[in-house]
């Protein structure tokens, strides 16, 4: 009877473990995903950085280029 008692408060005290993990698993992972979530928007933004300066550059090559023509 003992014995019993013995495996029922190991077998609680493992569920308990058991259930503490997991929680951790799940917060760790909705962590994650939030991370992964801002990283993508944070590469996306970058595109978008980088596309403007092309443009930019784009553009500055074609004031300069006009520039050339009136001075001339």
């Amino acid at each position: 009877e003992e014995r019993e008692s013995v495996i029922g408060e190991l077998r609680l005290k493992y569920t308990k473990q058991i259930e503490d993990l997991t929680s951790q698993f799940e917060n760790t992972k909705k962590q994650f995903q939030t991370i992964a979530k801002d990283r993508q928007q944070q590469q996306s933004d970058l595109t978008d950085r980088d596309n403007e300066i092309k443009n930019l550059n784009v553009q500055k090559q074609e004031i300069e280029r006009k520039r050339r023509q009136l001075e001339t």
